[in-house]
């Protein structure tokens, strides 16, 4: 068999090349029935099996002219088909999660000799040349037939581009990483962009903006609450620089009520760090406006609205009328249970009603009586850990789906991406942005979503016990890792090598990737659960490389050892210059002359080693400055 390669116009029953024209019939016809100007395998229909002349077979006809221009001649053919052997190695490709592997085995290999150098779409056919052996070994054109069919084994189109027009993976990828600016590759405005200059003053408040744009911040317009238009700093989730330490966002007493709250002055400079109320604002908003967060938190709330209510009923009640003591609470279900009070008024009865003096009311310094401060009371009793133990056991449903609502939040997912990236010159066409991710401005998004719906100082109380539960639930999840760092892909790497792999490694150790996503035909972001060391694209991976390097229009291989114990390895300024059979016409030669590179190499085995190309790849590891 071999593995032809046909380019536009070159088949007629497929001038585009797309893998059109292939006709399916019995190998009783395909042997027996060609037109007469047609040359088929000689093979004698009768002489096969009954069921083999009735199954079915794919056919291609092929002009002669073409299919003699591609066809290798027969001491070429041992040169074009290989056995592969696969074995278990951990090797770089290995790490690799999303690429396919063959299974251990062994495989043929089959190799078209044609390199299709002139630009568009080629169609690819593996074809049997049983019954052609004198046809082949001849190589000559057969007087009176036109056409050659042929069965087509297996065949898939492709399109060859234009390295002029359409650059290679190794310009693409190695565009990324140029750069004479060595702070490139973070997420933040580099003097590089115009419009927006570092200050190259030296007072402190240069030395401020100087430290915000290289934190990763950029300046947004700003209106204050009494209508003043100035501006403020703002820096999304992702940041140039490891998250700083800053003050808690809200504690267990003390929620975070609103979004000014978490607003940072600069008391030096008069101007707004607006970070974590945009956070926090967002939040808020994405709790009301998903469906999922706006079911589950509403849920959450009814449902601890009432059971605390139903505790500040019956717990600020009398213990006669109550069934138990205010101190001691029998357990979560007693108040699930609503019989207490009829059950301590039948018992009464049974014992016998007693009269006593009524309850004396407390009195001030003076000896006046006081008002008793029923909502102190109230929320004396919401802060018992009984009561709250009660809640996160009735409310334990709720709180479920808040925190995968939470989960997802965390994750930064609903998250509008220009609050993740706020100026598009952070992100510029073909670049890649590595950041951190900043933890204090998830927590302001992730305070947000969860005060949505606090209105009541009852409700500040019941907050923190609510947030105690979904943290609760977060933990038991295995997928719930907190991301540390990431990256932003926009580049033409994405949408044109649509396999394209890549590794995130920490001394030699893959990093878990918790977050990929396509943000766009061109854009990928992801989050990662610690900060890689060393980040490598390569070309997608075919299991298989086997081909020649080019320099312009010549093409050569880099030689390799052929034996000893550095077999494989490349042999420095070794190379081989390929030759190509003449073309017809004004087309570049592109069907490669096998039998000059087989006098070179010697062997089909050392052939084969000889075509081994690796795939190209790009790595990225942190700057020494």
């Amino acid at each position: 068999m071999a593995l032809l390669v046909f380019g536009e116009g070159e088949l007629e029953v497929d001038l585009s090349a797309r893998g059109e024209g292939i006709k399916t019939q019995t190998v009783q016809d395909f042997l027996n029935n060609a037109p007469s100007d047609y040359l088929v395998p000689n093979i004698t229909a009768s002489t096969l099996n009954i069921s083999v002349q009735k199954s079915q077979c794919q056919t291609i006809d092929v002009p002669q002219s073409a299919f003699l221009r591609v066809l290798p001649y027969r001491d070429e053919l041992e040169y074009l088909r290989h056995v592969r052997d696969i074995t278990l190695q951990q090797t770089r490709r290995g790490m690799r999660a999303d690429m396919t592997q063959d299974d251990p085995g062994r495989y043929s290999v089959v190799l078209a000799n044609r390199f299709p150098r002139k630009p568009g779409n080629y169609v690819a056919h593996l074809v049997s040349l049983e019954g052609l052996g004198t046809y082949v070994s001849n190589h000559t054109a057969d007087s009176g037939k036109s056409v050659v069919r042929v069965a087509s084994l297996c065949s898939w189109s492709f399109t060859s581009l234009s390295s002029d027009k359409d650059p290679l993976f190794s310009q693409v990828a190695g565009n990324l990483a140029r750069s004479d600016d060595r702070t490139r590759h973070a997420l933040r405005l580099t003097p590089a962009h115009d419009n927006l200059q570092y200050v190259d003053g030296s007072t402190d408040q240069d030395r401020r903006v100087n430290e915000r744009l290289s934190a990763g911040y950029v300046p947004l317009s700003h209106q204050t609450v009494s209508g003043e238009r100035t501006f403020g700093w703002y820096r999304g989730a992702y940041a140039a620089v490891p998250g700083q330490q800053v003050p808690r966002l809200g504690d267990q007493d003390t929620p975070v009520a609103s979004s000014d709250a978490v607003m940072v002055y600069e008391q030096d400079s008069g101007v707004y760090d607006l970070s974590f109320a945009v956070a926090w604002t967002m939040g808020n908003l994405l709790a009301l406006s998903t469906a999922q967060g706006r079911t589950a938190v509403i849920r959450l709330w009814q449902q601890a609205r009432r059971m605390a209510m139903q505790a500040v009923r019956r717990l600020e009640h009398l213990p006669e009328v109550a069934g138990y003591s205010r101190d001691s609470l029998s357990g979560p279900t007693a108040l699930a249970h609503a019989g207490h009070a009829v059950d301590a008024f039948h018992a009464l009865v049974e014992r016998g009603l007693t009269t006593s003096p009524a309850p004396k009311r407390p009195t001030g310094p003076t000896g006046t009586s006081r008002p008793v401060d029923k909502s102190a009371a109230r929320l004396a009793v919401l802060e018992r850990e009984d009561v709250r133990a009660m809640l996160k056991e009735t409310v334990h449903a709720e709180s479920d789906a808040v925190a995968a609502f939470i989960a997802a939040l965390k994750a930064l997912e609903n998250v509008p991406f220009d609050h993740l990236v706020a100026d598009a010159r952070l992100l510029p066409p073909e670049s890649v942005r590595f950041f951190y991710a900043d933890q204090a401005w998830v927590n302001a998004l992730l305070a947000g979503a969860m005060s949505t719906g606090v209105s009541t100082t009852g409700d500040a109380v019941l907050l923190p016990v609510l947030r105690e539960m979904v943290e609760e639930h977060l933990a038991q999840q295995e997928d719930a890792g907190t991301a540390k760092s990431g990256m932003l892909l926009r580049s033409a790497l994405i949408a044109d090598w649509p396999g394209l792999s890549m590794t995130f490694t920490k001394n030699g150790q893959p990093v878990t990737v918790l977050r990929r996503v396509m943000m766009a035909d061109d854009l990928l972001l992801c989050l990662f659960e610690d900060v890689p060391d060393v980040v490598e694209f390569s070309e997608p991976h075919q299991e298989i490389y086997l081909g020649a390097l080019s320099t312009g229009d010549s093409y050569y291989l880099d030689l390799r050892q052929t034996s000893g114990a550095d077999v494989g390895k490349a042999i420095p300024g070794s190379t081989l210059n390929l030759q190509f059979r003449p073309a017809d016409g004004g087309d570049p030669p592109s069907v490669l002359d096998v039998r000059q590179a087989a006098k070179a190499v010697g062997s089909p085995s050392v052939f084969a080693l000889q075509l081994i190309v690796p795939t190209v790849y790009q790595r990225f590891v942190p700057s020494a400055a």
